[in-house]
């Protein structure tokens, strides 16, 4: 098997680099960013191998990195099927203009080279002030070229009043729907995998969730937990819902400015190309602003 698909290619590609974002005018409560596969490999392969060794990779994997060709990458997708093309979410058109890029040598440009990724948080069972169980959900627009491990995590903060905190329920926990996309594999067409979050404190929680299993792709998760004031009422409070793809094992480091009035997620061991949620939200969960 080529070198470009390698397992350790398959672990330590695992950060995602957003082009742009932008709200969805029919669905408040999400946002879109546009991912660039490519600018994932050139920015890995523009880092000097002791940054590299400094986020901990080893020398095999550096060198993976370094010979990675993008270009093969897709070559090899254009070889498939239509069938297999389309359970990667492939339309026509974007199978035709894959397969032209491929031709023309990497010279067609259009949009082959980008995905997509929509982050969305809701909540409901909302007491004004008091709780409120929250969801946070991503769904990928195709398959990505590289299965990465995904981190999701959702820190928050009050600005004034009761402080609210992470409360633990069974069966709230982080659940991604596997869609087969290798018809040769034997099994379900889609199947589940959960995993539990992870308190880091009381006003922030995380959780690693496989994007992808031999022949699955994940292209959606979800994740719910329970906010709840700890006495009292509070008025608003600021929350931070990040997305990223790490390899090493991370906790959400948590800053607050100065003034008391954000809260942050940053993970460690990577290239700080996470992808967030700002939001400032009132009494009654709804949405005042983002920051």
């Amino acid at each position: 098997m080529k070198k470009i698909i390698s397992a350790v290619l398959v672990v330590i590609l695992i950060t995602i680099i957003p082009m742009s974002a932008f709200a969805n005018e029919n669905e408040p409560n999400s946002q879109t960013f546009i991912v660039s596969e490519e600018e994932i490999i050139e920015k890995l392969k523009n880092t000097s191998d002791e940054e590299l060794q400094k986020m901990g990779y080893t020398n095999k994997e550096i060198e993976e990195i370094q010979t990675f060709n993008y270009f093969e990458a897709l070559s090899e997708r254009a070889k498939l099927s239509d069938e297999i093309l389309a359970l990667y979410n492939y339309s026509p058109e974007e199978i035709c203009e894959l397969r032209n890029y491929v031709a023309s040598g990497g010279k067609a440009r259009g949009k082959i080279n980008s995905n997509s990724l929509t982050i969305t948080l809701k909540f409901s069972n909302i007491t004004n002030g008091k709780q409120a169980t929250g969801t946070v959900s991503w769904k990928w627009n195709k398959t990505t070229l590289i299965q990465y491990i995904d981190c999701v995590a959702v820190a928050w903060k009050t600005t004034s009043g009761a402080t609210i905190n992470y409360s633990k329920v069974d069966g709230n926990n982080v659940a991604v729907t596997l869609t087969k996309i290798n018809p040769n594999v034997a099994g379900a067409a889609t199947t589940t995998a959960k995993v539990e979050w992870n308190v880091n404190d009381n006003q922030s929680i995380y959780a690693r969730v496989p994007i992808g299993t031999y022949g699955y792709f994940a292209y959606t998760g979800t994740g719910k937990f329970i906010m709840k004031a700890t006495s009292g009422t509070f008025n608003e409070f600021y929350i931070d819902c990040a997305y990223a793809h790490y390899r090493i094992s991370v906790s959400p480091n948590i800053s607050i400015s100065p003034s008391g009035v954000g809260v942050s997620v940053s993970f460690k061991g990577g290239l700080n190309d996470d992808m967030h949620l700002k939001r400032v939200y009132n009494s009654s969960f709804n949405i005042v602003e983002d920051y």
